[in-house]
């Protein structure tokens, strides 16, 4: 792969050309999407307990159907409810739940010359976000105990692991107070320093995956050149639930941004015809 710079940069354009583990490329058909697998006899390590896999490729809102149909025995559904209720209430079906290193999260812009440029107009802020409430918005009717998460590095249930969200606390009262120390005084249903507007600008890209269709990274280059956006000058309280839904995106990799703890960590979900 290697050999030449052409190798390197067309010779897994059509197949791969070398592969790992026990298993091997069987046959790939680009026109049918489908790719087998089959056992790999110079594998050194355990001898896969299956004598192929057959992968088919298709849009996220055909695996149900697919899966109900039995086109397919196996279906990751992540944290779509809606694939998750009709794939379970079919017969003979396995659920398998695991945790996943990814999440979403909130990011604030704060360089210099944003709104938010100060650090403690962030925290404040942030005390007026119920994350839990909108991590059981999302997740909550697939797994009942889906709690926000308190960490940048680690996600919950993996080694090295520690809440330190506790800053930034759920707490609408504390929020308003701070705000109002900070001389964002209340004006109406809208919060004023100096004769300017709390007005904080949400930004989606416009090409950012659905929560069904996780996990996925937003561009952080879309966020600027193509994206919905919202202006919200109030402060998000307990009420605000579909508002907050609202602010959330992928892990946009941007380069001035600060970022809260996670609103949730994204689990795997899988549900299977037959145990391995």
């Amino acid at each position: 792969m290697n050999s030449s710079p052409e190798a390197f940069n067309n010779g897994w354009r059509k197949a791969p050309l070398v592969t790992a583990g026990p298993f091997k490329i069987g046959n790939l058909d680009q026109t049918a999407k489908t790719t087998t697998v089959v056992r790999d006899p110079a594998w050194w390590g355990d001898k896969a307990k299956l004598d192929k896999i057959n992968f088919k490729q298709m849009a996220a809102t055909a695996r149900p159907d697919a899966f109900a149909n039995a086109s397919i025995v196996s279906l990751s559904i992540a944290s779509d409810l809606t694939a998750y209720k009709k794939a379970s209430a079919l017969s003979g079906v396995t659920i398998r739940r695991a945790l996943a290193p990814n999440f979403r999260v909130m990011i604030f812009n704060g360089d210099k010359g944003s709104i938010l440029a100060d650090p403690e107009l962030r925290k404040a802020l942030s005390k007026g976000i119920n994350r839990e409430a909108i991590a059981q918005a999302l997740i909550g009717q697939i797994l009942p105990d889906s709690k926000p998460i308190g960490n940048h590095i680690f996600v919950n249930g993996f080694p090295g692991y520690e809440d330190h969200s506790s800053v930034i606390a759920y707490d609408p009262e504390a929020a308003k107070k701070k705000l109002d120390d900070l001389g964002w005084k209340l004006d109406g249903d809208v919060r004023k320093k100096d004769g300017k507007q709390l007005v904080i600008r949400d930004v989606i890209p416009a090409q950012s995956a659905a929560p069904n269709e996780e996990p996925s990274s937003s561009r952080s280059s879309s966020a600027r050149s193509a994206s919905r956006s919202r202006s919200n000058p109030c402060l998000p309280t307990s009420s605000s639930t579909a508002r907050e839904r609202r602010r959330l995106r992928r892990h946009p990799l941007r380069r001035n941004g600060r970022r809260l703890p996670a609103v949730h960590q994204a689990g795997h979900l899988q549900l299977d015809r037959q145990p391995w």
